[in-house]
């Protein structure tokens, strides 16, 4: 074998040594690469499901939890599902209720969309139906859209309206029937003095709060619907320290002020209304125009007359068990 059959041999064996060591690193260039992408899949499925389910939906269900203290007279708010999961968003259902003489109206259903960046927005924004008539003493009705239930309507101490509603006067008409009311006052008062107003089997569910400044009641051509108005219930018992009296309602602003993002804002522009200047606001700041009430329609028609009760608008009504 001559000289140059030996490098000829030597070259084609040497090809194939380098040959094989390419497709070996190759073969271990593709495996790290395998390897990396497991990796950052299974670190994006944990972070995904930390930051959509512990940090972006606690603070949805904070921020739902805190304005409801504060919002949506009589309503009760269930417990959160989930509707549909997204690589970015989830959307969760809230379902509410009404409780009416201890019997569950069902009301609307809410849905929110929220992200790994720690936001959420509603999908839907629930709007009151009106009537649509020319008679004043029927403009003031309205209807949920998902129950075809009347809303409440509420209107402000000596404030000029076209027409006031008295709906006490027509409850003689509803037989056997159970009923929420909206009882707006002739002036504020205070909760104990609510307490000693109201008839026997009368009973208060929510307390409408003043939050209005001069402009804005100026402002006011028709009277305020359910979802634009402020107050507390008559007896949270999930609010700490709270004691169904106006403490309340500061108690649940200023839990609004540390736990909230996305309602911040407004908190903070309630909470300066409500001190005027000073420091903190006290109980002599909170101011109740109206009240919530339930009860039979016999019972309910005890208000009729009653020289505080400028006001009563019918909301949502069922069947006397």
């Amino acid at each position: 074998m001559s000289t140059d059959d030996r490098f000829e041999l030597g070259s084609d064996r040497m090809d194939g040594l380098l040959k094989k060591a390419k497709r070996k690193s190759i073969g271990r260039q593709a495996g790290i690469s395998a390897l990396v992408v497991m990796i950052v899949l299974a670190g994006y499925v944990g972070a995904r499901g930390y930051l959509l389910n512990e940090v972006s939906r606690g603070q949805l269900e904070r921020d739902i939890a805190v304005m409801k203290r504060i919002t949506q007279p009589n309503v009760e708010v269930m417990q959160s599902t989930t509707v549909s999961e997204g690589l970015f968003r989830n959307t969760v259902q809230y379902r509410s209720y009404k409780l009416i003489e201890g019997q569950p109206v069902k009301w609307e259903d809410r849905l929110y969309e929220y992200s790994m960046w720690n936001t959420f927005h509603p999908l839907n924004r629930p709007v009151p139906i009106e009537r649509d008539t020319q008679r004043l003493e029927e403009a003031h009705i309205s209807f949920n859209a998902e129950t075809a239930q009347r809303e409440l309507r509420f209107y402000l101490p000596s404030h000029p309206y076209p027409y006031i509603a008295q709906d006490v006067d027509k409850l003689d008409r509803k037989e056997n029937k159970v009923a929420e009311i909206a009882v707006s006052f002739d002036k504020p008062y205070t909760v104990e003095q609510i307490k000693g107003m109201l008839p026997n089997g009368v009973h208060a569910q929510w307390y409408w709060v003043d939050a209005y400044d001069e402009q804005s009641v100026d402002e006011r051509k028709s009277p305020e619907h359910a979802g634009a108005v402020y107050g507390f219930k008559a007896e949270d018992r999930g609010l700490e320290g709270g004691d169904g009296s106006e403490k309340d309602f500061i108690l649940a602003v200023q839990n609004g002020l540390r736990v909230s993002r996305k309602y911040r804002e407004e908190f903070q522009k309630l909470y300066d209304y409500l001190r005027a200047g000073k420091s903190e606001p006290t109980v002599q700041d909170i101011r109740i125009l109206g009240v919530v009430v339930t009860g039979t329609a016999k019972d309910l028609q005890q208000l009729k007359g009653l020289p505080f009760a400028r006001a009563t608008v019918q909301g949502a009504m069922t069947d006397e068990m």
